[in-house]
């Protein structure tokens, strides 16, 4: 194998361009209904679907942790929304519900899959993502919301956009820039 190719490869696995899913933490404390906190990250790729894991805490309010409301937006503006009760964002595809068993308001750990596949938009491209987390029941307008949702969610089918510098390792070692062989 010529050199060059070999350290291009190792290059690759040094930078990672294997395919992976992101992986992001949120914190949504005693927000207000319809209040929404915002959150954003660097990827590329196509959403294929969303894996939440919820640690939810209910302090006394009468707030399910079915009344969480998510909403995914690609580099483009394209948004997706999922679950929530009764309140919703305006002129956005909405991908569904969380199942019966997120409607209560006993404190627990709740986990859901979504699939974003065979929506009327399809969210994908490279830069910044953005998702959000929203109070979805809107009798909590005007109190704390009184709970707390603590967990994480899983990207499916985006990838971390490589560095700079990991692009410029990869031009050196020949594998993006043709480059001269040595001669023997």
């Amino acid at each position: 194998m010529n050199k060059s190719v070999f350290s291009g490869v190792a290059a690759m696995s040094i930078c990672g361009f294997a395919a992976a899913d992101i992986e992001q933490d949120y914190s949504f404390i005693n927000t207000n209904g319809g209040e929404f906190e915002f959150f954003e990250f660097e990827a590329q790729g196509t959403l294929s679907g969303v894996n939440i894991n919820t640690q939810f805490t209910n302090t006394g309010d009468f707030t399910w942790a079915g009344d969480i409301l998510l909403l995914f937006v690609d580099p483009n503006g394209n948004q997706v929304q999922y679950g929530g009760y009764d309140v919703e964002w305006d002129d956005v595809v909405l991908a569904g519900d969380f199942d019966s068993s997120w409607d209560t308001s006993l404190s627990g750990d709740y986990a859901a899959s979504i699939n974003l596949e065979g929506l009327d938009v399809t969210l994908s491209g490279s830069g910044t993502w953005q998702y959000a987390l929203r109070n979805g029941y809107s009798s909590s307008l005007d109190t704390s919301w009184q709970s707390n949702a603590l967990g994480g969610i899983t990207f499916e089918g985006l990838d971390v956009i490589p560095a700079p510098g990991a692009v410029g390792l990869l031009a050196i070692s020949g594998l993006v820039l043709p480059g001269r062989t040595r001669r023997r």
